[in-house]
């Protein structure tokens, strides 16, 4: 099982991919399809839960 941390990491670089591929030269990208894209990859309940638990202090702990 991953971790909080890592869930929402892979949901951000995989963000961050899917925006530099839209910005990037090249064949012109659909915007809406863009969007689309992202809010699947952002919006999903495992990720939104992860983000709500490192929010709330349950997942994220701080090394010393």
């Amino acid at each position: 099982m991953m971790s909080d941390q890592d869930l929402v990491l892979d949901a951000i670089e995989e963000a961050q991919r899917l925006l530099a591929e839209y910005v990037a030269p090249g064949p012109r990208r659909n915007p809406d399809e863009t969007i689309n894209m992202l809010l699947f990859l952002l919006d999903r309940s495992d990720v939104v839960a992860a983000v709500n638990r490192l929010r709330s202090g349950s997942g994220l702990r701080v090394a010393k």
